[in-house]
């Protein structure tokens, strides 16, 4: 459980950092 729950916050993270370089 630990590693999904490690993997999903990489993948948001990820995800959020996408998005922040789309607003810049």
């Amino acid at each position: 459980e630990s590693e999904i729950w490690q993997t999903w916050i990489q993948t948001e993270e990820y995800r959020i950092r996408q998005e922040d370089r789309h607003k810049k």
